[in-house]
């Protein structure tokens, strides 16, 4: 094992932002040498980050670990803010600072970690606090004299109206087809027109298909159409106004789809590995092992079914299964991006023989038929969403 004794070369902090939001990386760049003062070249390597408010060694507020290999300078580069965490990094309040980065360094992936150093974070919490809009005791007026502002409509705007801007919901009384659009519905082949009424040519046009009984041609949509389109309510009742809105809507039980995409994503249980042409579905591996040691292929099942072998975000679903063979090499593609201790070999779901399931080895990807008394392979899960 290499002794490491000069670590940081270099931070490089920039934030990521879009409009609207507070940016959620930190950029790190550092160089490792050993004992001799040589550069660690192509070497793979585990980082962790952990963040500490008010001192060093102040109370935990974030950590994260990530997998990674030095270029041939050395070097890595990090993005602080998307390792493999049960954390919320976006959820840091900048402003209760100071805060404080310690780095650790595993260069045996056996989990021994070595300190590098804590270093306090100057201007970038700063930057990110820049995003939020602190309220001003007494009102914006409390502090303004200018008669001509005072006589403005700028003169009554509050932190309450400030919190709007990203969220705004209109509420006038007309739903036209950018409404239906903002509600996360997606039209069907034909184009959105942009009129201030929904008519049944529109309802058309979105791609919905009628029920049993025709389509009227007037040029107002009412409760009495959407039943004669064939949709069934949902538990609320329907309105007989002679506008359709938002409300309606949701009382007739449609609900907007949402799109994932492949990347880590906790609401989901883990890291989704594999997603449908469409965004909607996919498969999601669990991002630690269901077995703490090598187990036999019979009774996989028991170790993946049960909670308390799950992270936190894994306890909060139960259709964890096995893998299948496929399933189980998509899942060697991303294992660095997924987590955990990949060094190892995995059962899959599908058997080879009566006496023989498919394995691979996440060391060198090689996938092979084993006996499933053999007790040399571990447990990670998959779900579906």
């Amino acid at each position: 094992m290499h002794k490491i004794t000069t670590f940081l070369f270099s931070i490089i902090i920039s934030c990521y932002t879009v409009i609207g939001q507070s940016p959620d990386r930190i950029n790190y760049q550092a160089i490792l040498r050993d004992g001799g003062n040589t550069i660690l070249t192509n070497r793979t390597v585990f980082v962790k980050f952990t963040i500490q408010q008010g001192s060093i060694g102040g109370a935990f507020v974030y950590d994260e670990i990530f997998q990674t290999t030095t270029n041939s300078y050395g070097l890595v580069n990090l993005e602080i803010g998307s390792g493999t965490t049960n954390n919320n990094f976006s959820t840091i309040n900048w402003r209760n600072g100071p805060y404080f980065l310690e780095t650790a360094i595993d260069l045996s992936s056996n989990n021994q970690w070595t300190i590098m150093g804590t270093s306090q974070l100057l201007s970038v919490p700063y930057a990110f606090h820049s995003n939020t809009t602190d309220s001003l005791i007494g009102g914006i007026t409390g502090l303004e004299s200018d008669p001509h502002f005072l006589s403005s409509i700028a003169s009554g705007i509050t932190a309450s109206d400030t919190a709007l801007w990203n969220n705004y919901t209109d509420t006038d009384t007309q739903l036209d087809s950018i409404d239906i659009t903002n509600f996360g519905f997606v039209a069907g082949p034909h184009p959105i027109d942009t009129d201030t009424q929904l008519d049944s040519i529109d309802i058309t046009n979105f791609g919905f298909v009628a029920g049993p009984h025709p389509i009227d041609t007037d040029t107002q949509l009412d409760s009495i159409d959407i039943t004669n389109f064939g949709f069934v309510a949902g538990p609320h009742p329907i309105d007989t106004d002679t506008q359709l809105d938002s409300i309606d809507i949701t009382n007739f039980g449609f609900v907007a789809e949402k799109t994932y995409t492949i990347g880590m994503n906790l609401e989901l249980g883990g890291y989704v590995f594999k997603i449908s042409a469409d965004g909607k579905h996919g498969l999601v591996a669990e991002i630690q092992d269901q077995s703490t040691s090598t187990v036999k292929w019979y009774g996989c099942d028991d170790f993946i079914s049960n909670p308390n072998n799950h992270s936190l975000v894994g306890q909060n679903f139960f259709d964890w299964r096995l893998p299948s063979k496929n399933e189980l090499n998509q899942m060697y593609v991303h294992r660095v991006a997924i987590g955990g201790n990949f060094n190892l070999a995995y059962w899959s779901s599908s058997q080879e023989s009566n006496l023989t399931a498919w394995t691979q080895n996440f060391s060198s990807g090689v996938q092979s038929a084993t006996n499933k008394n053999n007790i040399t392979q571990y447990v990670r899960g998959v779900r579906e969403f």
